[in-house]
């Protein structure tokens, strides 16, 4: 029997000044995100998608006023973060909701602060003839058979899933 698990362990996230705008540690099973109405709960669960990479590009004026999402995670035992940048497209005024993720395989307090040994890397999000995508790299961490078709499953269909 296969199997597969994903565990958001930590969600970090910094404005355009470079100030924290969230920190938040989360554990195994069931974690509750509550608040005041307008106090951001939804724009925490966008954030998470997006960094899960998924295409999200409709976020509200305040996290727009944010520059990059880092997302610690556990997949079938293996701890990994993830960071995608908050890119506004300067014609559309929207987020780009295709842009590359970065991956440091480490926890985000190493990834922070990198050794020389390990760095990040960054995955398109689309395959390129050297190099896979941000999707493929995800499936293969979480066991996943990657579905090769006129149109690929992407890890943005897998979130949306989930």
């Amino acid at each position: 029997m296969m199997q597969n698990n994903l565990v958001l362990r930590r969600l970090l996230i910094y404005t355009n000044t470079g100030k924290i705008a969230y920190d938040e540690r989360f554990h195994k099973g069931i974690n509750v995100i509550c608040g005041d109405n307008s106090s951001g709960k939804s724009t925490i669960t966008h954030f998470i998608f997006f960094a899960l990479g998924g295409e999200f590009n409709d976020f509200v004026p305040e996290a727009r006023e944010c520059q990059v999402v880092f997302a610690e995670i556990e997949a079938n035992g293996v701890v990994v973060t993830l960071k995608r940048y908050i890119e506004i497209g300067e014609k559309s005024q929207k987020i780009n909701a295709r842009i590359a993720l970065h991956i440091f395989w480490g926890g985000i307090d190493e990834a922070q602060n990198p050794p020389i040994s390990k760095y990040w890397e960054k995955y398109e999000y689309s395959n390129t003839d050297r190099k896979a995508s941000f999707s493929g790299v995800l499936f293969e961490l979480l066991k996943l058979p990657e579905v090769k078709e006129e149109n690929n499953i992407t890890i943005h269909q897998i979130v949306r899933l989930l």
